[in-house]
Parts: C-alpha cells; sequence; structure tokens
C-alpha cells in the first residue's frame, strides 16, 4: 500500500499536480469555482484546499465575469465545505491601480503602489501619515504581485512625496484631487489640481481610496490638468518618463489594459502641444511660485551653531518627535565636528501636530531654553532621551530644562504662557514657503549664496559630498 502511494505522488510530481490538487479531486465541490444556495445571495469560492471563502462583489468579478458563473447547490452540500480561515482574496482578473495597498497571501509585507512600481511599506504606522487606511489592503495573488517593479522602500512619509506620482486631497479642502510630479527642470515636486477627475480612471488611477493629508504638506505649484493630453504632458516630460520609455508596450499593457497606455509614444502624440508651465499667479492657490522663498538668517533670532560668519550655512526644519530628525540631527552634529568653522547650522521649528501631538509642547519648551542661551543643549538632550513618535515623557520637560542649565522658573513660566508660540508659527510658515513636505527638511547654501533643498534623513556619506560641493 506504501509503495502504491509513492508511485501515486510521483506521478501526480510528474505530471504537475501538487497535494492541493489531489486533495481538490475528493471535494465534494470543484475547486475554483462560486457557489451560493437558493436561500442565501452569500457567493462561495472553492478553494484548492477544499475550502470555501466568503466573496464580496469586488472579489466575486476579479475571478469571474458575470453572476451567471455562480452554481447554486444545496446547502448540505455547501456546508459540507468547511469554511477557510483566512478571507478571500482578489481574483487573478484583477490589477491593483495607483493608491492601492496589496500584499501577497504568504507574506504580511504591505505595498503602497505607484503606477509600475510597488513600494515597500517599512511600518505600517506609516500609513495614516500617508493618509491612508490599513483596512484597504488588499490580498493578491503572488503573480499579481510579480508584475510590478520594484519601488523604493518607504520609511517616511519624505520617501513617499519624492518619487511624485501621488495623489491626494487636503483634509480641509476634500473636494479638490491633486497630483504630485517632478519639476522637469529642478526635480522639485509640483502639485497640480486635477480639474477633471474622470480621466484619472483611464490613466490607472483609482478614485475611491485617495489619501487624506493636513494642509501642514504644501508643495510648488504646477500647471492644472483637465484633460488626458495635459496629464501626459505633465506625466512624460519629467524624470519618470525615461523609466518607461525602457518598460515596453507589452509590459505597459499588461500592466494598464488601456490602448492609451500601449506605448509612451503614442501616449506622447495624444494631444500635447506646450510643454509644463509653472503657475506664478501670487493669487492663486497658495500664493506662491516655483522659486524657494525663506526668512534670512538672523543671528539675533535663529538658533545657530558654528561661525556665524561660515562660507556654508545649513537651514534645517525639524520636529523633535520626528525619528527621523533624531537620526539627522547625529548626522548634522558629525558634519559639525568635521567643518567646523566652515558651516554653520541653523535649526527652526517645524512640528508636524497632526502625527507627532507633542512636537508642538517640545518645540515651545526649546525656545523657553533658547531664551536662556541653552537651545541647542536643551536639543541635544530632547533628541537623546526620545525615541520619536510621541515618546518623550514631557513631564521631564524641567529637569531636562535643568540639565541644559536653565534658570528652572523663568522655564516654567515662558512654557506655560507660551511665550513663543508666534516664533513656532512663524517657523512653521516659513518650511512650507520653503517646500518642506516633511521632516527633516534641510536648505544648503554655498559659497554663492545659491541654495539646495535636501530632504529626508540623508546620511552622512551624502551630507559630506553635498557640503564639499557648496564649499
Amino acid at each position: 500500500m506504501r509503495y502504491i502511494l509513492s508511485v501515486f505522488a510521483l506521478l501526480a510530481g510528474v505530471l504537475g499536480f501538487s497535494p492541493n490538487y489531489v486533495l481538490a479531486a475528493t471535494c465534494p465541490l470543484r475547486a475554483g469555482a462560486a457557489y451560493k444556495t437558493s436561500l442565501s445571495p452569500a457567493v462561495y469560492y472553492v478553494t484548492d484546499n477544499c475550502t470555501k471563502q466568503l466573496l464580496n462583489q469586488d472579489q466575486y468579478f476579479s475571478y469571474f465575469d458575470s453572476w451567471n458563473d455562480s452554481q447554486v447547490v444545496s446547502a448540505a452540500k455547501l456546508t459540507a465545505v468547511k469554511t477557510d480561515a483566512m478571507p478571500a482574496m482578489m481574483g487573478p482578473n484583477y490589477f491593483p491601480r495607483t493608491g492601492s495597498l496589496i500584499k501577497s497571501p504568504t507574506s504580511n509585507t504591505v505595498y503602497f503602489v505607484l503606477s509600475v512600481f510597488k513600494n515597500k511599506v517599512a511600518n505600517l504606522d506609516l500609513l495614516a501619515a500617508m493618509g491612508l487606511d490599513a483596512a484597504w489592503v488588499e490580498t493578491v495573488p503572488q503573480a499579481t504581485l510579480d508584475k510590478f517593479l520594484e519601488g523604493t522602500e518607504i520609511k517616511s512619509i519624505d520617501e513617499v512625496f519624492s518619487q511624485g506620482l501621488y495623489l491626494f486631497k487636503y483634509t480641509d479642502n476634500p473636494a479638490k484631487i491633486y497630483l504630485l510630479l517632478p519639476d522637469a527642470k529642478t526635480g522639485r515636486m509640483m502639485r497640480h489640481y486635477v480639474k477633471n477627475e474622470t480621466l484619472l480612471d483611464y490613466v490607472g488611477y483609482r478614485r475611491d481610496r485617495i489619501p487624506m493629508l493636513p494642509p501642514v504638506y504644501q508643495f510648488q505649484i504646477g500647471a492644472p490638468i483637465d484633460n488626458i493630453g495635459e496629464f501626459f504632458t505633465q506625466y512624460f516630460t519629467n524624470a519618470f518618463a525615461q523609466v518607461f520609455s525602457g518598460l515596453g508596450n507589452s509590459f505597459s499593457q499588461d500592466l494598464f489594459n488601456n490602448p492609451l497606455l500601449e506605448s509612451p509614444s503614442n501616449l506622447l502624440n495624444y494631444g500635447i502641444e506646450t510643454p509644463p508651465q509653472i503657475i506664478e499667479d501670487e493669487h492663486l492657490d497658495e500664493n506662491q511660485n516655483s522659486e524657494i522663498k525663506y526668512l534670512k538668517v538672523d543671528d539675533n533670532f535663529d538658533h545657530i551653531r558654528g561661525n556665524l560668519n561660515a562660507k556654508v550655512t545649513l537651514i534645517e526644519y525639524a520636529d523633535f518627535e520626528c525619528p527621523y530628525c533624531k537620526q539627522f540631527h547625529t548626522t548634522m552634529k558629525q558634519a559639525m565636528e568635521k567643518y567646523g568653522d566652515r558651516v554653520r547650522w541653523v535649526f527652526r521649528q517645524f512640528p508636524i501636530e497632526s502625527i507627532h501631538s507633542q512636537a508642538r509642547a517640545e518645540a515651545l519648551a526649546s525656545e523657553c531654553a533658547g531664551e536662556q542661551g541653552q537651545f541647542w543643549k536643551f536639543a541635544d538632550i530632547l533628541f537623546a532621551n526620545t525615541q520619536g513618535e510621541d515618546t518623550l515623557d514631557l513631564s521631564k520637560l524641567q529637569l531636562y530644562a535643568a540639565q541644559a542649565g536653565v534658570d528652572v522658573p523663568t522655564f516654567n513660566e515662558c512654557y506655560k504662557t507660551e511665550k513663543y508660540a508666534q516664533k513656532v508659527d512663524e517657523d512653521i510658515a516659513d518650511a512650507q514657503s520653503a517646500g518642506a513636505m516633511g521632516t527633516p527638511y534641510t536648505l544648503l547654501f554655498n559659497t554663492k549664496g545659491e541654495v539646495k533643498p535636501l530632504s529626508g534623513a540623508i546620511p552622512f556619506s551624502e551630507l559630506d559630498l553635498e557640503i564639499q560641493d557648496a564649499l
């Protein structure tokens, strides 16, 4: 008997059968089919393991083309098939559009879809910061996941913005949809108002799950998009054109299943007449143009570390509860140690209260320490005692103030009355004008006074090269 079973198993392997298919042969219902009873509208999918999974409408049509594809069976027959412990995944006919959150059935790793790229989300807590809901995660076949190119691992919301192609709304103005694309000349992210939402259906975006961002995230303004021609004018005159032009017709068609997207050359000939323009109307939307606007460094007002007359200036906009700011704080101290009097470091407040409820309180406290000339000592202590994400114990602010060497009663009065609330607000406004999309965000000024924005907690090796170039 054991020999017979072994031979059967060998034949199954040779013929390409798996144990799942052998099991399915003994199942009372056919695997890969949909069933319901005459007493209920609920439809179930029978798996290769002879278990049943309840399908919602979207899931059903990701497997089948019509309701007529489901079969009516007796309740006894359907009950005989065990209910699967795992919820149903999307079927092979489903292809995730840009903005989808997807995972495979064998892994908990979640990916955020941006065009042809699957971007791994390093920490699911980031979904809220990205304006996304964890309930939106869809399980898809591994074969579907494999069709996407590997994108960037998302460790901060700034990394999402830096890729472009991000569709979003503002929480205080949900009637408008915006699309982030890099400017063809500067590479800076531009926000384009999508005036005609229906065109999103034709270009691979989903409109049912658009991220909602707080208004603290501000961007420079690009030309509005009203038709598909304008969309592809903006889309294919930036760095992403180089990526898509190398994918090939079959890949693009497979991904988007849309004749307009079959070939980049077809798209570039579709109603495109003028290059993208930057809107410079001061009264339109955020009242700013494509230039970086910032407050000049004031020796009597700003927090400056290093030589006041240094050749190179770095203005950092930071949030004390941002874990990446904590990381970058160490990087900046390395730079100061290496370059000494040739570099000065200016710190400006950019607490993002929508994701870090304690950040503003810590910013106010640091300003009170700064009033007594101990801003940098206090800032070092704060970053040393928090892991970010509101982990600092605010009840210890007085202790940290004492450790920094300030007069505690004076500090307490300053903090209690929020004496520097206006200064913090001015720093926030300055950060937004300067193009900050998240923290840390740094403006690097070279010896000629030319400015270069640096987004995120770049490593010291990269910052070192930037400073060398600036010198």
